[in-house]
């Protein structure tokens, strides 16, 4: 948007003079905008008054009877869609300027010497910073959104038909830690789940993305209107990370996902139940070269030949002694009551290594041990 594209301006000044010599200046600089002026001897707004009708407001900094712009903008800021404000007054300083722009007003400018060029100016700086401040608080509301997994879990529980769950992991992840380090490997997840936030954000489908663990993320498309059951966003997630790179100090990160969707056919299916598909699938697409994606029908058959197999592993790796304590994987709990005082109490956290010297993580094998009775054996 630019000076030309504004249809309604707001001027708030307790000086008729001066909003009639604002009025001139759009005729010029926004043609065609209408032009609307709030006595402020009327009082404050009201909690209803319409401030998302108007592209622009002018807003001047003694507005009389000791009533301040600055406290108005305070006060009305967080209204919905509150429009790009540009600050006037007629006694500037540096205080002033600092809390007109923490106030949230896009620019400021002197009543004394203004001219048509400095207005058109400052109006263009307005619309791009109150366009720069809207994209940057989306993007933070939603970066806050997506480490809400509890809420995502608690959304599976009233999925529709014709919604897709996408799980996405990092191939890899505890290998990629040992190689460069845990902390370069969650600023990789995080890069990973910043531009899966942006993807779908910017797509034309209504979703939301939420961060499921170190090395997951998972995706809720609603009410997807293609056929193709979601691999089309599969796809396009897949091509994006191939063809997009990540450093860290200069040294390209070399990662891959893994992708499995679940298109709803059945508004019955509980939370649970779209889990294990995702994760059935997700298996099936580790065993793919690079980025890759399984569409998952959870059909019954699928389901027990990956989970035969992944038992088979499991149990392999057990009976080989292919097991892997993790960083810090022995850590002693709070004292027992008396009764146990003869006995210690730890927690351990292992990897299980699969034949390639790769290592299962707990996420992966733990459901396994659990829906096939293997906890004795573990």
């Amino acid at each position: 948007m630019s000076e030309q594209d504004i249809n309604q301006i707001l001027v708030i000044d307790d000086s008729e003079d001066f909003s009639n010599l604002l009025i001139k200046f759009f005729g010029s600089v926004c043609p065609g905008a209408a032009v609307d002026v709030y006595d402020p001897a009327d009082g404050k707004p009201s909690g209803t008054f319409p401030w998302s009708k108007y592209d622009l407001i002018i807003l001047d900094y003694d507005l009389g009877n000791g009533e301040s712009g600055l406290e108005w903008l305070r006060l009305y800021k967080s209204s919905s869609n509150f429009p790009p404000t540009i600050m006037l007054t007629a006694q500037g300083n540096e205080e002033t300027v600092v809390n007109a722009f923490r106030y949230g007003a896009q620019d400021y400018l002197r009543k004394d010497g203004l001219t048509k060029g400095r207005m058109v100016e400052s109006i263009n700086n307005a619309l791009k910073k109150y366009k720069e401040d809207t994209k940057k608080a989306s993007t933070e509301e939603l970066s806050v959104h997506i480490y809400k997994k509890e809420k995502f879990y608690r959304s599976l529980e009233t999925v529709k038909n014709n919604d897709i769950v996408i799980f996405i992991e990092i191939d890899k992840f505890q290998s990629l830690k040992d190689d460069i380090g845990m902390l370069s490997a969650d600023k990789t997840a995080n890069f990973i789940s910043e531009e899966i936030l942006k993807l779908v954000t910017d797509s034309e489908h209504s979703g939301d993305v939420t961060r499921t663990g170190d090395s997951s993320i998972a995706i809720l498309i609603h009410n997807y209107q293609k056929d193709d059951k979601g691999t089309e966003i599969c796809e396009q997630l897949c091509k994006h990370f191939k063809d997009t790179k990540f450093e860290i100090d200069g040294m390209t990160i070399d990662f891959s996902v893994n992708i499995a969707s679940v298109c709803i056919t059945d508004e019955a299916i509980d939370a649970e139940t779209i889990m294990k598909q995702l994760d059935i699938a997700c298996r099936a697409a580790r065993d793919k070269p690079g980025h890759a994606y399984v569409s998952n029908d959870a059909k019954d058959k699928e389901e027990i030949e990956i989970d035969e197999k992944l038992k088979a592993n499991v149990i392999g790796a057990f009976s080989e002694d292919r097991v892997k304590p993790q960083y810090q994987s022995f850590v002693k709990l709070s004292d027992m009551d008396s009764k146990f005082e003869s006995m210690e109490y730890f927690q351990v956290r292992i990897s299980l290594i699969d034949l390639d010297g790769e290592p299962i993580g707990p996420r992966e094998f733990i459901p396994v041990v659990e829906s096939n009775d293997m906890q004795k054996e573990m």
